[in-house]
């Protein structure tokens, strides 16, 4: 009984109490823990993240929410081939950042075709209302004068109506959106997965427009 009892209280010697008094700093007449002052700074969906996947929400708007992840691949394919090495793209609107500035022309003369299909037409008249965006050198006034004018209340209420189905943020569509730059994740092995984890082999197995 007594080498049990020594034992409780070797233990209970170890276990971390209460941070001392004397670690807390007086702020008024609040005396604040270490932890409240740790640097963290809260992530908001509305305001941090959902402008991020407005290209995203783009492809599936014109190319349906089945198929956006084929066109997204396509397209960030390419831009990975520009971005220097030890960066990668994750489809966010500020990762178009990430290609030099004295490659962008190169990018716009070898591939313009793509940009048009896969960026101007998703995305590329809605950003045109925002010339500070990180993609703003994808945005091309050639081809909006071939198209037409903008016109704000078009192309401001197809913004308005992306950002509305985006912003419950967890539900089928938003979730969808916000899954596909996992692919990327992925493809550049970013994560290691155990290779008899179950699901793995089971992927394969899903088609290409299921959802995940």
């Amino acid at each position: 009984m007594s080498r049990a009892k020594d034992l409780r209280k070797k233990q209970q010697k170890k276990r971390p109490g209460h941070t001392p008094l004397a670690k807390h700093r007086r702020y008024g007449s609040t005396l604040l823990s270490p932890m409240s002052e740790a640097k963290v700074e809260t992530i908001h969906w509305d305001r941090d993240l959902l402008p991020e996947h407005l290209w995203i929400a783009g492809l599936a708007d014109v190319y349906s929410i089945d198929t956006a992840h084929q066109k997204f691949s396509e397209f960030l394919d390419i831009v990975d081939a520009y971005i220097p090495s030890g960066s990668y793209a994750f489809g966010y609107i500020s990762d178009f950042d990430l290609v030099p500035a004295d490659r962008r022309d190169e990018f716009w003369s070898k591939h313009e075709s793509q940009i048009q299909e896969l960026f101007h037409k998703p995305i590329g008249r809605i950003l045109a209302f925002y010339p500070d965006n990180p993609a703003s050198w994808l945005v091309s006034r050639t081809l909006i004068e071939r198209e037409g004018p903008l016109d704000p209340t078009v192309e401001l209420n197809r913004l308005r109506t992306m950002i509305v189905s985006l912003l419950p943020g967890k539900d089928d569509y938003a979730g969808h959106i916000r899954a596909i730059p996992l692919g990327r994740v992925f493809k550049h092995k970013l994560i290691h997965m155990p290779r008899d984890l179950p699901v793995v082999k089971l992927l394969p197995k899903y088609k290409a427009n299921s959802r995940i």
